[in-house]
Order: structure tokens, then sequence, then C-alpha cells
């Protein structure tokens, strides 16, 4: 099926139903170890809600940043807009998802179908103020693992959840090798988007170790607006800052 990612059909019929299992296929199949998400996400191993729902986010921005083909993003789209909708799919993401109507994160995810399909070209994508807000908010509840921000917080983590929308984004194009569809216009909005100690305001561990991952992999990539190529944060420096902020408990945002 068009909507289905490539490498995890095969292996549905065997972790459903598995917690340990469907944690390890997001592993295998979206986050693999040395990546950003799997090192927010390391101290929090048996909480599938986050693994999958992260997973889902990963696979539903992946459908439209892989293609440029209207006709194959949209085909994908729209099959998993109607396999959440639905509720019926042996898709093992899908299988450990809460009911519709009580999940504020997945009618985030919906929201963000909706928005991906309006969008034609990648820099849209990218430059698309309401698509990188709800991508960011997406990103936050979950990671701050439904956590629900007061009136005053909301308007506070805006600027955050543009930001971690926009780095999605381009480390989506950089892992599909879609980066030449970015814009240097495009690019230089996210390396020079201001973002201060002030406004990021995070409760919860994967939040705040997620958020600095962004914060440091842009600055290390500050200076890179006239190359073709960016520079990765390490896996020691990934691991030193999860540990850290979990060891302290408070974060080690740097200006």
């Amino acid at each position: 099926m068009l909507g289905l990612p490539e490498k995890g059909t095969l292996h549905s019929k065997t972790i459903i139903g598995d917690n340990l299992n469907i944690i390890q296929y997001c592993i295998n199949e979206h986050f693999p170890t040395g990546s950003e998400e799997y090192y927010a996400m390391l101290y929090l191993k048996n909480n599938t809600d986050i693994w999958t729902q992260l997973a889902l986010v990963d696979a539903i921005s992946n459908s439209r940043i892989q293609s440029s083909e209207p006709d194959v993003y949209q085909a994908k789209l729209q099959w998993w807009l109607h396999a959440i909708q639905q509720q019926e799919s042996s898709h093992p993401l899908l299988n450990f998802l809460a009911p519709l109507d009580t999940n504020i994160v997945i009618e985030l995810i919906m929201s963000l179908i909706f928005e991906l399909l309006k969008c034609s070209s990648h820099d849209k994508l990218l430059l698309n103020d309401s698509l990188v807000n709800i991508l960011g908010k997406s990103l936050l509840a979950i990671l701050n693992n439904h956590a629900i921000p007061s009136q005053n917080e909301k308007e506070q983590l805006i600027p955050v959840s543009k930001f971690l929308g926009q780095y999605w984004i381009i480390k989506r194009c950089i892992l599909n090798h879609q980066l030449a569809a970015l814009s240097h216009e495009s690019i230089t909005s996210f390396l020079t988007f201001p973002i201060h100690k002030s406004q990021v305001k995070l409760s919860q561990l994967p939040a705040k170790i997620f958020f600095q991952f962004a914060y440091d992999w842009r600055k290390l990539n500050k200076r890179c607006i006239e190359e073709q190529r960016f520079y990765e944060l390490s896996g020691i420096r990934k691991l030193w800052t999860s540990w850290k902020i979990k060891t302290f408990q408070s974060d080690i945002f740097t200006e």
C-alpha cells in the first residue's frame, strides 16, 4: 500500500501486542541508535506512546518529503489520514494509538496531514508558518508527554514550535537526500531564526533534550549557509548532552 513505510510492513504481525518489540521497531525503522530522537527518548524506553507517536510523525512527514510528485505524496498522505480516522489498519504504529477522541496528539497529527497536502514544494514546507507551527506543536505535545500548557505557556511556545518544526523538516530533507529541493532562502530562514533562552520553557526530559540537540545542530551549522553540506553532532556529544540534562534535571542551553 502506498501509505506504508517500505521497510516496516513485513514485521507488523510479529510485533503487535509486544511493547518492547514496538519500541524496537521504532528504533529499527525510524530512530536508529545515534539519532537525536533516540537519545532524546533514551531514558523512556518503556513509554510506547512517545516512541510510536513520534515515529508516526516521522512516517507521515517522510511520506511528503520523500517525493515531489503530487500523485505520489497525496496518495500516501490520504492513506495515513484514512487509516487514522478509521482506526482500521494492521500497521504496527497505528495499533498502539489511543482512541482518536481522547488523544490530542492524534488531532494535531491529522491537522499536520492536511497542511502537508497543501504544500506543493519543499520550500513551501519550510516557509509555511501554519505547517511548521502544527508540526512543532505535535513534537512538543509528544516529547512533553502530553503535558497541557497554560494559555500563557502556549504563547511562549510559539517560537519554539516554529523552530522545532523547521528543524524537523530540514533534517528529514537531509536524511531523505532532498536537501537540494530547499532554496537558500528557506534554509537561511531557519539558520537565522531568533530563539532565546527566555522563550524556552520545557517541562519534560525528552523535550528538553531534543530541543538542545536542535539548538546545538543549528549553532554548529549557522556559518554554513553558503555551503552545500551540513555537519552532524557526534554520538558522544549527544550521549553526554542527554546524560547531563537528565542527571542535573536542568537545561544546558547556551546562547
